[in-house]
């Protein structure tokens, strides 16, 4: 299966899956960084995908809004 480098995963698009090999493909090409800076992203922050993307940013992670 292939994505699009623009394209998420349509199951759950705020996560992050290391278990899927396309997945994992669309997001390292989403963020520009390569797999391994994308590992120890999720494992400084989760697997939540803001959080990934501000921590690779250099900028702090922003909490989801529930209001």
């Amino acid at each position: 299966m292939y994505f699009a480098p623009h394209a998420r995963p349509a199951a759950q698009p705020e996560r992050i899956n290391l278990n899927d090999k396309a997945t994992t493909q669309a997001w390292t090409l989403a963020l520009g960084v390569s797999l391994e800076q994308l590992c120890w992203a999720i494992a400084a922050v989760g697997d939540t995908a803001v959080n990934v993307a501000a921590h690779l940013q250099h900028t702090p992670p922003q909490r989801p809004s529930f209001g």
